[in-house]
């Protein structure tokens, strides 16, 4: 989404109206990607919701969905019980903003289940659950473990630290402490007691990845980002069209890797493909339908656009498509009910 607004002034006209109104459409829709509501693991602390580390395609039941990890045994898990530190990027990106009440309640969550204080000071795990590690006696990941702590995201709390002004001093103190004899900022830190058969040292590089670029890379941009006091992924134009806080968007695209079901009254709809298909589309269960085909802009999409005016009155759209290369039908109908705000 930040790069889709920054990228779009090199585009002029219907291209760029269009990279813009894609970013305020899926920047509207994180929440519902992302978010959960009165989700178990937070519970226990009064959390109303929480962001998530990651669903299944909406059709594949979205945040309702299972998430398999394959690096522990029986690794199925509801995408509501899986979280990680990859939302901090939406305040570091400014999409959202640091005193947002979603955001807060998810890194109480955060430090509450994935925080640890080490010898070397704070580090976090990659999520809950995470399989990626030594095993509990120190022997190698053999494809299953247990996950350790990860330096890099010591930076990424640094960061959101950072944003509410407080002092990332720690944090890179913590970075610093954590490498390992020849300098270098592993992928991991071993997290239990010392053992020593295996060199295992609490708070020490584990037998994971070293040096980490994308460590020293997270190190090198908090220390600077600690003297400008503004992250490096963080772009005027993102503050200023969003101001931390999701937008309306005018138009709401549909994808197939990105559908939905229910559309805001007094939006626009953009039904969109990624090849040059034949839409055959219906409103107020398939009344009225015609035969229409998708347009290619300038970025290589295809595109069949309604403009709310266009969709006054009506409660729902049906739609299918047919491939003229392939001589195919998709074989699926879809369906849009227009809701109430």
């Amino acid at each position: 989404m930040a790069a889709l607004v920054t990228s779009a002034d090199y585009y002029a006209g219907a291209d760029r109206d269009y990279l813009l109104s894609l970013a305020d459409c899926w920047n509207e829709r994180i929440e519902d990607w992302t978010y959960v509501v009165d989700g178990r693991l937070g519970r226990d602390l009064g959390l109303p919701g929480y962001y998530i580390r990651l669903a299944p395609r909406p059709d594949e039941g979205g945040p309702e969905g299972i998430v398999s990890r394959r690096n522990v045994m029986h690794g199925d898990v509801p995408a509501g019980e899986l979280i990680g530190m990859e939302f901090l990027y939406l305040v570091r990106t400014g999409l959202r903003s640091a005193d947002d009440p979603r955001v807060v309640a998810t890194v109480k969550l955060v430090d509450k289940l994935l925080a640890a204080q080490t010898p070397a000071g704070i580090g976090y795990y990659r999520y809950n659950g995470d399989g990626y590690g030594e095993h509990e006696d120190g022997a190698p990941f053999d494809g299953q473990g247990v996950g350790r702590l990860w330096p890099l995201l010591t930076g990424e709390r640094g960061h959101f630290a950072l944003s509410e002004g407080a002092d990332v001093t720690p944090y890179l103190e913590a970075m610093m402490r954590m490498v390992g004899r020849g300098g270098l900022i592993p992928e991991q830190i071993w997290d239990s007691a010392d053992i020593t058969d295996f060199g295992l040292e609490t708070g020490k590089p584990t037998g994971s990845a070293m040096p980490l670029v994308w460590a020293h890379s997270e190190f090198l941009k908090l220390l600077a980002a600690h003297q400008t006091g503004t992250p490096a992924e963080q772009f005027d134009a993102v503050v200023t069209r969003y101001r931390g806080a999701p937008p309306v968007a005018a138009t709401w695209h549909w994808r197939e890797t990105s559908a939905f079901s229910r559309l805001p009254v007094g939006r626009g709809l953009s039904i969109e493909a990624t090849q040059p298909l034949s839409l055959h589309i219906g409103f107020n269960n398939w009344r009225r339908v015609k035969d229409v085909q998708l347009v290619e802009n300038g970025l290589g999409m295809f595109v069949y656009h309604l403009h709310p005016e266009a969709l006054t009155g009506i409660s729902s759209v049906q739609f299918t498509f047919f491939d003229p290369a392939r001589e195919q039908w998709r074989g699926r109908d879809f369906k849009i009910d227009i809701v109430g705000k």
